[in-house]
This record gives structure tokens, sequence and C-alpha cells, in this order.
């Protein structure tokens, strides 16, 4: 830690760019966050304010579609369906030959199926809006192309739609719903696939509407909101029984992606609690997690403490003059916060666990403020702030009390926050909004344990004990890239140029250490790019080999690694948008044929095999993820008690 630190000290701090590679790998993950579905579009509608139209055209070679009577909209718009359909004939010809299609001479459909998205992959209707979207009645504002329309048009409206209010609730005059059905996520707009292949391959084996359910949700809401105002978990229960009363009787096999992990995570706790372990045991088969964020995701902090994370650091400064200058730097962190789901991905479990995969803090905060800050005198320096006595002064959009920067600079300067104590941090910067979260979530101290706490537990994976449903079998899958070009801890500094703010702290895109993976204030990991590689293995590692403490029942844990493999990347892999069929990358996993094939093998059953019943597959590490296991827990043996 001691030669980091003086690395970081003492380095020239020249900002070092990734491989070429290595940023279109990191940059087709962004869509499993907000930002990164549109950041080059924002990037883009800055540039419009900094050069003129004309200019910005041809920057981004817009003008094939433009001209005199055209609008930057209409070049935008060209642009985009022009790629969409070069997407579409490219992902056509790569995908064709498929695993499904092959396997289906082996294999029917067996188990039902009940697919679980992750955040941003359901589409949202508009239901209701505002003068500025008054004609947008039941159009998906988020999920289809008319989403990039929308953005283009009016940037702050459609941020102000999307959000929900800073205490989680539809906000005056604006409700979106989810989308429901298969076309609710099988895109997130055309030519872009999230689970349109994986739904075809399980077609070509027999699945269908009657043995096969896609269950989209609001993604913004918080895990308790879900079910006390949409009555979510019911909902999931009710569709579980279906299935499996329409198809003999036969128990249903949950597959979730990424942050539909922790929905079935807190499922089958939920269901374990009100419905009883036997309910489980006699309606779900077993659970196939992809790439699920069981120990959270780093740059869900890094958003609700200042609105960034890579995709906004590879740009520097000119990022945050870009968000600044179309939203406002409070608007976009008020967006953030906003979406009472960000907080069931909060980074947890031991820090030692952290730093045992990935050796990087999760979030420091630099001691010393810019050259010209640090001359000030402290008369300049207390400016405008609050006079002493009064009420301290709120940041309006935000709803927070305004932090003095010399309040800062004591207090959190130089200090280093980990797993266990970032939530000390963002109490003191943002204590209404910490608040909130407490009220739904067990992050940080939530005091003592009632019968109602308990479902503030139910996502966390490190919490909660696997339910006594013997029968329940389990399977993680998920990605590991060969570079480390996953967010896994950030530097942070204290604006210099506010004496007192609600958003005073943000990353330092100015300092980069290689040798230490730290690149623009971004430390960088192993993982598929968005979600670091301890918090989709070490979980199931637990699970299998912790004992009867975590796993009493003795329920079977399946892991199953895709190491990224060069030999089989595509050109498609190239493009800085999507990878090809054998992409281990957040996303684009769900589509890896290998990943496709083994989920066919798990839910399905052989032709020639009539009397078979459902069984776990084999593992497979590709990293020495066991090792690194087994050096947190010494002697560990499979089954073996605490």
């Amino acid at each position: 830690m001691a030669e980091r630190d003086a690395a970081i000290a003492t380095k020239d701090n020249v900002a070092t760019r990734t491989s070429r590679a290595d940023v279109g790998r990191a940059g087709s993950q962004m869509s499993t966050l907000i930002l990164g579905a549109f950041v080059v579009l924002v990037v883009g509608i800055l540039a419009g304010t900094l050069l003129n139209e004309r200019e910005l055209v041809r920057l981004f070679k817009l003008d094939q579609h433009f001209d005199k009577e055209s609008t930057l909209l209409d070049g935008v718009t060209a642009t985009v369906n022009t790629a969409v359909e070069d997407l579409k004939q490219q992902y056509a010809e790569a995908f064709a030959d498929r695993v499904g299609l092959k396997m289906k001479e082996e294999y029917h459909a067996f188990s039902p199926v009940l697919l679980l998205p992750g955040i941003t992959s359901t589409a949202l209707e508009l239901w209701q809006g505002k003068e500025c979207a008054s004609e947008q009645f039941r159009k998906k504002f988020w999920g289809s192309e008319s989403m990039m329309r929308n953005f283009v048009r009016n940037a702050s409206c459609w941020l102000e739609h999307l959000g929900l209010s800073n205490e989680w609730d539809d906000p005056e005059n604006i409700v979106l719903r989810a989308s429901e059905g298969f076309s609710a996520s099988d895109f997130l707009f055309p030519g872009y696939f999230v689970w349109a292949k994986m739904l075809e391959n399980l077609r070509d084996v027999g699945y269908e509407p009657r043995n096969m359910h896609l269950l989209a949700y609001d993604w913004r809401q918080s895990l308790e909101d879900l079910e006390s105002k949409e009555a979510f978990w019911e909902h999931m229960a009710g569709m579980v029984e279906r299935l499996r009363n329409r198809n003999h009787a036969r128990r249903v096999y949950i597959v979730s992606h990424s942050m539909g992990g922790v929905l079935a995570h807190y499922f089958i706790h939920w269901a374990s609690h009100h419905k009883g372990d036997q309910w489980i045991t006699d309606n779900v088969e077993g659970w196939i997690n992809i790439a699920g964020p069981l120990l959270g995701v780093p740059k869900t902090i890094s958003a609700v403490l200042s609105g960034e994370m890579r995709d906004t650091a590879e740009f520097g400064m000119f990022s945050k003059q870009v968000i600044g200058a179309i939203f406002g730097n409070d608007l976009f962190v008020r967006f953030f916060r906003s979406l009472g789901s960000l907080p069931s991905m909060f980074p947890s479990g031991s820090p030692k666990v952290w730093q045992a995969f990935h050796k990087a803090p999760l979030l420091r905060v630099q001691e010393s403020m810019k050259e010209e800050a640090s001359t000030e005198s402290h008369s300049e320096a207390t400016k405008n702030v609050s006079e002493p006595g009064s009420p301290p002064r709120r940041d309006m959009i935000l709803d927070e009390p305004l932090c003095k920067r010399t309040d800062l600079q004591e207090t959190v300067a130089g200090s280093e926050y980990s797993t266990a104590t970032i939530y000390e941090l963002l109490g003191k910067v943002a204590p209404r909004y910490f608040a909130l979260v407490q009220s739904h979530y067990a992050h940080g101290s939530s005091g003592p344990e009632t019968v109602g706490s308990l479902s503030k537990k139910w996502f966390s994976s490190e919490q909660n004990p696997l339910p006594g449903a013997a029968e329940l079998k389990i399977t993680c899958m998920y990605g590991v890239l060969q570079s480390h070009t996953t967010e896994v801890g950030y530097e942070y500094s204290i604006d210099a140029d506010a004496d007192e703010s609600a958003t005073l702290l943000s990353i330092n895109t100015s300092v980069s250490v290689p040798e230490f993976n730290l690149t623009k204030g971004i430390y960088n990991g192993r993982g598929d790019g968005t979600v670091p590689w301890a918090s989709m293995v070490y979980p199931c590692l637990k699970w299998k080999y912790g004992g009867l403490l975590i796993n009493p029942a003795r329920l079977p844990v399946s892991i199953r690694e895709y190491l990224e493999d060069p030999s089989k990347l595509s050109l498609l892999d190239k493009d800085y948008m999507r990878g090809g069929k054998y992409s281990v990358g957040h996303v684009e996993i769900i589509a890896n044929m290998d990943v496709m094939r083994d989920v066919i093998k798990l839910v399905s059953l052989p032709l020639d095999k009539p009397e078979a019943k459902p069984t776990l597959l084999e593992d497979v590490f590709a990293t020495d993820a066991n090792d690194i296991f087994e050096k947190l827990h010494p002697g560990r043996k499979v089954g073996g008690e605490e």
C-alpha cells in the first residue's frame, strides 16, 4: 500500500490510455448502467454547445445524412438508423450458426424457464408526462430507438422523466411503467440485443410462451418498493406457480442476468420467509445466476457520490463540462440517487475479500488540493458560507445540506474507504439520501434487528444463509476478461473552486499510475467489464465451500467461469460497441455460444434419456479463484462445517 501511495504522490501523473482493444471491450459494457447507454450522445450534445451545428455534424460524420434543410436531430437519427442496419446485418451473419439448432436433435425443453433481466434491461413506457413529453403516451422512454430521439430533442426533459423523485416515488405528473412480455427485454434498441439470442436458441429446443416467461419490472424501484407498490414478489411467485401448473408440475428454472441475480437472491429469501422452504422445493428446480453482482458494483458508489464512473472519466474535464452544460452536475447526481435499485448493488462484503481479488482501495480522497486553492487565505476560502449559528444552507435539487470545503478537507481528505467504511462518507456528504437508503437496505449501521428489518437484508449474499430448500440447484456463470478493464476503486479529490456545495467530491481524473492499474482516477481490475470478479465468484465459492452456516441445507452449487479467449474473438469484438458470439463481456455473455449451450443443458433433457432428471454441470474454473478462496479460508472443505 505504501508503494502505491508513494507512486501516486510522486508520479508525473500523466494520464495514460488503455490500449484501443481494451477501450473497445470496456466500452461494450456501457449499457449496464444508465450513463453508459447514452454517454456518447451526451458528449455529442455538449459539443453542440462548444461548436456550431455544422462543425458538430462534420466532427461526428453526420454530413452524409445532412443537407441545408436538415437539423441536428435528423442527422443523428439517420446516422443511428444506418448504424443499426449495419449491426443487424453483422449479427445476423455472426450468429447464424445457432447452438440451439444443433442441440434440438439431442435435447428437448423440460423445466419451465423464468427469465429475470438486469438493471436497464427492461423497457419503460410513458403513461403520463409533462408538456415536453406530451406526445409520447405509451412510447418507450427507455428501451427503443425513440429514446435516442427523445434524448437528442430534449435531454433535460428525457432525464427528468426517466428518474424517480428524491424519495423514490413517481415525480409529480410523471408516470413510467415497465413494458411487458419478451419484447420488453429482447433488444435495448433495434440491433442492440439483450435477451434476443438466448430466446431464439431456447426456442430451437422447444421453449415458447407456455413454458417460458420473461419477467419485466421497473428496474428503478427499490426491492422493497417493488412489493409495496407493485406486489412484484407475489407476482413472481404466482408466475412460478403458473409455469409449473402449465407444464405437468415440472419445477421452474429461474435464469437471471446482472441485477436480476440480486432480485433472484432476494426472491428465494422472500419465498422462504413468506411461503416456506417447502414451497421452493415444490416449485423451483434451480437458479442460473449469470454475471450476478452479489457483492455489488463499485461504480454505483461513484454514481451516487458525484455522478461519475469510467464512462465519464475517459473524457476527463470535458465530460464534466458536458454534464454541467446539459443537465447541471447536481441534476445528474440527483438522477442516480433517484434510482432506488442502485443501493442493492452497493459494494459489500469483507474488505479482505476485495483486497485478495483486486488489490485496490474502494475509494480514497486525496489529501492535497489544487495548487491554486492551497494558497487561498482563510477569508477567501470561507466566502459565502453560512453564518455561525444559522441553519446550514441546502442544495434545493439534491435536498441536502451544503458541505463546507474546509470541513471536508479536515475530516475526509487523506482518508481511504472500504466496503466496511464507505457509508461513513456517504452519510457525511449526503445524509438525507443515506437515511433513505438505510430505510430500505441494511447498509452500514441500521439499528437493532426487528421482524420488519429482515427484508432489508434479503438482497445481501453476505447477510443471509441460503434457504433450507435442499433440492434447489444453483449455477453461477460469469465471464472474465483477459485485461484489467473493470472498475474496482477510485481516487477522489475535493473541488477547490467552491467554498460549499453538496457535490464537492469528484473523481481525480488527473492521476494515473499504470503499474497499479490506475487510469484517470479509476482503479481497474479483473471482471467482465462491469462487475468485478470478486462480486461474481466469491459468494458462489462461499456457498459451495462455506459450510453449514452459509449453506445449511447443503444446496448443490456449480460454478462455470468463461475466460475471454482471443482465438475465438470475431471482428465484432473490435467494433467498440458489441462483442461477437464468444464474447464474455457483461451484457454479451447472455449470447455467448458456450453459455447458451450450458443453459440449454441445464433446463432441458436429452432425447435419448427419457427417464433423466435435471442435474448440475461440472465446475469449470479458468482462473485461480479457488486458490484465493483457500488463502482466505485455510482448510475449508466442500460441505465442511464452520
